[in-house]
């Protein structure tokens, strides 16, 4: 197997899903147009934005609250992750990577923690490719633990933005055919509201089987319910990360 983390994985440990990142953002949007409510009312209808569910939305709010302003937007996101520590979930996960067989994480996420959790409670020193210019030397091995971050690291310009997301760069693509070959994928946290990893699932043919976690109460989106339909993927309810790993 190999592990497929989204945003909900690292709220456990401190970090604010994609969701309540966007909701942040759409209030400061809606503050910086307090004087004009309907141009932030438009912004909304335009956008077919669900206040209620702003993550759908995330990088179409994000590009809105700095797309004119890129370094302010990475500072945010850094300042975020800068000290969030690894939780309960992501030690056990470090102590299933750190054997030779289901070593393998691919995330969406920018934050450090796998690699922070194997470096504290296992001897293993993972390879981690956190851009895609290292997307060629992501490829399974069975001496030492593989994490592939899809959008980048938090230090290496993370990708947030509609057009830096909307699409999975072709360097991903051969390396995510390789190791999806060969495993089934468990997806944790991950809402699939981009257009790169999720685009790229909704292509791929390779896969045996497919478990998609999601917490209970939240309900997927119909694209995540066509491709587990796709894929004869079993949906399993969870109360959250830190629970799933116990």
């Amino acid at each position: 197997i190999c592990f497929v983390l989204g945003a909900g994985a690292s709220k456990s440990s401190g970090i604010k899903t994609g969701g309540e990142l966007a909701a942040v953002w759409l209030e400061d949007i809606k503050e910086r147009m307090s004087d004009r409510p309907v141009l932030f009312q438009q912004f909304i209808d335009d956008n077919g934005i669900d206040i209620n569910n702003p993550g759908v939305h995330y990088s179409t709010i994000y590009d809105e609250c700095f797309g004119n302003d890129y370094d302010t937007g990475v500072e945010f996101i850094n300042k975020e992750m800068e000290e969030a520590k690894p939780g309960y979930g992501y030690s056990v996960l470090a102590q299933i990577l750190s054997k030779k067989h289901h070593n393998i994480v691919i995330t969406t996420n920018f934050d450090s923690l796998t690699e922070e959790a194997l470096f504290t409670y296992t001897p293993k020193r993972p390879l981690v490719c956190g851009h895609e210019a290292l997307a060629s030397f992501a490829r399974p091995s069975l001496n030492r633990p593989l994490i592939v971050k899809i959008h980048r690291d938090r230090l290496f310009n993370p990708q947030s933005q509609s057009e830096e997301i909307g699409n999975i760069s072709n360097a991903w693509v051969d390396a995510l055919n390789q190791i999806f070959q060969n495993s089934t994928p468990i997806f944790i946290g991950y809402g699939g509201n981009d257009g790169s990893l999720m685009g790229y699932l909704d292509r791929v043919n390779s896969f045996n089987n497919v478990f998609w976690c999601e917490r209970k109460g939240v309900t997927i989106t119909e694209r995540v319910k066509n491709f587990l339909e796709k894929k004869n993927g079993k949906l399993v309810e969870i109360d959250g990360f830190d629970e799933l790993m116990f």
